[in-house]
Formats: C-alpha cells, sequence, structure tokens
C-alpha cells in the first residue's frame, strides 16, 4: 500500500510521537488490534571488542551533548508553536555534504553521525537481522563513520564477495572496537490479533 500521512507536529517528532501516529494511523484505517507480550528472544549484545577498551579510528565523542541538543530544540519548537510563531520544517539534508551537527546520514554502504550508543544500536538492528542491547558502558553522544554492506544480512558467519563491503560483524570490531555477541534477552514483542483491509480514500 501506499502510504500518504501528514503530521500536524511544528517540529520534527520524536520517535515516540511518530510511533504513537503511525498506531493511531493504522487503527483507525485497517482496524489494527494488538497486544504486547514479553519474550526471550535471539539478540545481539554490543560490546567492547578490545580488552583495553580503546575504541576505533571510526568513534570518537561528540563536542556536543545531542541528547541535551535535542531536548531544548524541540522544547524551543514547543514554545514558538505556542506563540503562534513554529519554525519552518527542517529541509531534507544535502547527501553530499558532512552530517548536520548531531544529525546522522547513510549513503550507499557509508554511514556517519552523532549519535548515542542506545541509537547506533538501532540504527544496525536491520542489518544484524536481530534486536541490539548495547552493553558497551559508553554514555553520551559519539562521532561515528563506519562503512559495511547494509543489505548483507544473514548472520556473522556469512562471508562477502572479495570486492564487497565488510559485514556489520567485521565492520564495527575494525572500525569502531565495538562487536556483537550472540545472546538472548527479554524483549516486548507486537502481537498482532485483527487486521482489516483499508478502504479507498
Amino acid at each position: 500500500y501506499d502510504v500518504i500521512a501528514t503530521s500536524t507536529l511544528s517540529r520534527p517528532a520524536t520517535p515516540q510521537e511518530r510511533a504513537a501516529m503511525v498506531r493511531a494511523m493504522l487503527v483507525d484505517r485497517v482496524k489494527l488490534a494488538t497486544h504486547v507480550e514479553k519474550r526471550q528472544v535471539p539478540v545481539y549484545d554490543m560490546v567492547l571488542a578490545r580488552a583495553d577498551g580503546r575504541l576505533g579510528a571510526g568513534i570518537k565523542p561528540s563536542e556536543i551533548d545531542c541528547v541535551a541538543k535535542a531536548a531544548a530544540d524541540r522544547a524551543a519548537a514547543d514554545v514558538a508553536a505556542a506563540a503562534g510563531t513554529p519554525p519552518p520544517r527542517p529541509t531534507i539534508p544535502d547527501l553530499n555534504a558532512p552530517p548536520p551537527t548531531c544529525g546522522s546520514i547513510r549513503v550507499g554502504t557509508g554511514m556517519e553521525g552523532d549519535m548515542t550508543m542506545e541509537t547506533l544500536a538501532r540504527m544496525l538492528r536491520a542489518s544484524a537481522g536481530r534486536p541490539i542491547v548495547d552493553k558497551t558502558g559508553l554514555k553520551g553522544s559519539f562521532r561515528v563513520k563506519v562503512e559495511f554492506d547494509r543489505f548483507l544480512g544473514g548472520g556473522p558467519d556469512v562471508s562477502p564477495a572479495s570486492t564487497a563491503p565488510p559485514t556489520v560483524f567485521s565492520a564495527l570490531p575494525a572500525q569502531l572496537g565495538l562487536k556483537l555477541e550472540p545472546s538472548n534477552a527479554e524483549q516486548e514483542v507486537l502481537v498482532i490479533d485483527r487486521l482489516e483491509r483499508p478502504s479507498e480514500n
């Protein structure tokens, strides 16, 4: 299905707000009914790869606290909207330019930007094929630059062609000084109870 939806917010939505809006749309249009269960599922623990704790060349502490900046930006946007002067909507980033402060870009096999380890774990999930649990112990924001085949998948035993980019499992230790270890963890799982075919607009 092609979905066209418009947010009523005058600022970029948080991940939690985006999820809430998508849920509301699905409940309205396809009568989605769900519940959440906690289950033990396969995951990867993201940990430090080196015994001495050294990080790779592709990661270093950010100069700005991006979590605090995001909170301040949201608060300023809310104040402006309440005053009747909402800020302009963000523009599409230039993928040929460096990532903006506290932002990130993904082009081809490259990923670069400022992020927390929790955000990095979330961004790597699709490539790893499992949820990733941050167990690095690294706090704050980091500037991350890493290159890997985001579409290969298949797990840590898959070997790409000699001319292909590395997998996420080999790129993390070599470039960031991190690694993914197979594990199990209790995770919230969304269970679909009902779903109907949507009507035409």
